[in-house]
């Protein structure tokens, strides 16, 4: 039964400790260990009480050592992931708080900039919308002026009876249409065309610097034609228009140099073909009876020109008896926009609402020549990439549904892989709406603040990991030691609880060998007492009798050997009681060399045993 019970207590013990290998299966291995207990307290009806709560208080403690190494362990490592994990989230504030400041700085450093860049788009706008109002007014003067000095000449001769009359006429109207020509030295042209197809005008040559006088002279000239021609241009008006002019085969065409300063002439007056005339306003431009604008081009210049026309009435305010034209270069506000941009930086172009172009401010040709002579380039056909990029941007954007006011302010437009501001404005003019378009490179304005910013966000960003990188070093570091003792602590403990776990297996054993002494003697005893029956048999030889007796001293030598390891497991176990009695120690010695002297002899090996001197008792 013992020997059942003490099988049973270590595969207990093994059990319970593996039980406690994890946190978890600490309270079950609790659990277990205390059934365990309780069953082997009941099952050891033989051992004495103390013994019992012995075992149940050594299991107990290997509980506590155990629990108290796991303990440690889990709290070593729950501190470091505290401390990580505290030193973590640190670094994803500072790093939050860095970014937030970074994009509201950046935000409101873009916001004020954007307004600051407005500011200057808008002020690069106003400047040449002012230089277009100023021609615009300009030519508009001039051309009210001339109608009105043109309605006052004209009526003073509204039926000259004489052919010096009419010629009084023309004359005075050359010389009042040469003075306001030379006054304005911008101006191409000034055109007067009569009722009765006579064409007066002015040209300038911009290319060659010269000044021309251009007249027109019909082979049927008189004053009854004249006056039998007026009427029936008051009967049908479709017969006066600008087909008339160059297709009037009777007509010819004059042009005589003249000096730019005095306006005398300088040379002969030649013959011209009327496909090289100047562009001469007529009766189609004002339809209405009202001034209006259109764009015309030249041979004589690269630039498109700006028109104005005016009729001229007669006195009873119901006829058209001329019409003036006023035709002015846009060069100076294309010089203008390059003023600007060199200045400022950027594109600036002008163009109609069709997108014909009018004036730029780069070396782009504005003009592209054909069979018929120049025409005008549409904005998406310029040879200047940026211009021509931005005018499809804003064709594809918006087609033919411009903002109202054909107003756009863009702050990123990608053309080409590049950001740039794109601004418009609009001219309402009569019968000639005019946009203008400025675009300039966003890293003008805001290159340096892009690139800073993203320099800062770099910045910050490799902050952070650093300030991360340093807390994890410094925890490391200043939970080294801590973790080293800790570490220590639960080898210290590991180490105990092994002791620990040896010295209750060897008490097992102990416990178990000094539970088996008495079944371990009475075999022992049962041989010596047989051994003595047969040693008081009277009828053993001596040889026999001496055989008997070795064997009885054999065993009772072997009755000793179990006596003394039985008293090694007491002493282990703690139940050794000494016992003080006399003993012959000579008889002791004689036994023993008596029980090796068989293996002696087998050995060729000789034992003396010298007892001279020797007291015959021990105490």
């Amino acid at each position: 039964m013992g020997s059942e019970m003490t099988e049973k207590s270590p595969t207990t013990s093994c059990e319970s400790s593996s039980i406690v290998a994890s946190p978890m299966g600490t309270p079950l291995r609790k659990v277990l260990n205390r059934f365990s207990g309780l069953a082997s307290s009941c099952g050891r009806k033989t051992a004495p009480g103390g013994q019992v709560r012995r075992f149940f208080h050594r299991d107990v403690e290997q509980e506590e050592f155990q629990y108290a190494s796991v303990r440690c362990l889990s709290s070593y490592y729950s501190v470091f992931v505290v401390r990580l994990a505290i030193m973590v989230m640190l670094a994803i504030l500072i790093g939050l708080l860095t970014v937030l400041t970074w994009h509201f700085t950046k935000m409101y450093t873009t916001k004020s900039l954007n307004t600051l860049a407005f500011g200057l788009r808008y002020e690069l706008l106003q400047r040449p919308i002012l230089r277009m109002w100023g021609i615009l007014n300009s030519t508009s003067e001039i051309t009210t002026a001339q109608v009105q000095l043109s309605q006052y000449v004209i009526r003073r001769y509204s039926k000259p009876t004489t052919q010096a009359e009419q010629v009084e006429l023309y004359q005075m109207m050359k010389d009042i249409t040469w003075a306001l020509f030379a006054s304005r030295k911008a101006f191409n042209a000034i055109t007067i065309n009569y009722k009765n197809g006579f064409v007066q005008a002015f040209h300038r040559d911009h290319k060659n610097n010269n000044t021309f006088y251009i007249y027109s002279d019909l082979s049927n000239y008189s004053i009854s034609a004249t006056q039998s021609h007026g009427s029936k241009m008051l009967s049908s008006r479709q017969g006066w228009n600008d087909q008339f002019i160059r297709g009037n085969v009777s007509a010819i065409w004059y042009r005589e140099p003249l000096d730019p300063v005095t306006g005398e002439k300088t040379g002969k007056a030649l013959p011209i073909p009327p496909d090289e005339l100047i562009n001469i306003a007529g009766p189609s431009q004002v339809p209405d009876g009202v001034a209006s604008w259109h764009v015309s081009v030249s041979k004589y210049t690269d630039s498109p020109l700006l028109s104005a026309a005016l009729p001229v009435w007669d006195s009873t305010n119901t006829s058209i008896v001329a019409v003036v034209g006023v035709t002015t270069a846009l060069y100076s506000v294309g010089q203008l926009m390059k003023e600007l941009v060199e200045v400022h930086s950027g594109y600036i172009y002008l163009t109609s609402q069709e997108g014909y172009l009018l004036a730029t401010s780069t070396n782009a040709p504005l003009l592209k020549n054909t069979t018929k002579g120049p025409k005008l380039m549409m904005a998406v056909d310029s040879e200047d990439h940026v211009i021509r990029m931005g005018a499809q941007w804003l064709r594809e954007t918006y087609g033919n549904k411009y903002p109202p006011g054909n107003v756009v302010h863009v702050e990123k437009a990608n053309l080409g892989g590049q950001n740039y501001y794109i601004d418009s404005f609009f001219l309402n003019l009569k019968r000639l709406p005019m946009v203008g378009v400025i675009i300039i490179p966003r890293k003008y304005i805001m290159g340096k603040v892009d690139e800073r910013s993203l320099k800062t966000l770099v910045i910050l960003i490799s902050a952070s990991v650093c300030i991360l990188v340093i807390g994890c070093v410094c925890i490391l570091i200043l939970t080294n030691g801590v973790s080293k003792e800790m570490k220590l602590r639960a080898e210290l403990i590991s180490h105990l609880d092994a002791r620990r776990r040896a010295e209750a297996s060897s008490n097992y054993k102990s416990q178990f060998l000094a539970n088996m002494s008495h079944e371990l003697r009475t075999p022992m005893a049962a041989v010596i007492g047989l051994l003595d029956i047969l040693i008081c048999d009277d009828r053993l030889s001596n040889e026999q009798y001496a055989m008997v007796t070795q064997i009885r001293k054999c065993s009772t030598a072997l009755l000793r050997l179990l006596n003394n390891i039985l008293d090694l497991s007491k002493v282990e176990s703690g139940k050794l009681v000494l016992e003080e009695a006399e003993f012959d120690l000579g008889r002791e010695l004689e036994g023993l060399v008596d029980m090796f002297s068989v293996q002696c002899i087998n050995h060729n090996v000789e034992t003396v045993l010298d007892l001279s001197g020797m007291t015959q008792t021990c105490g």
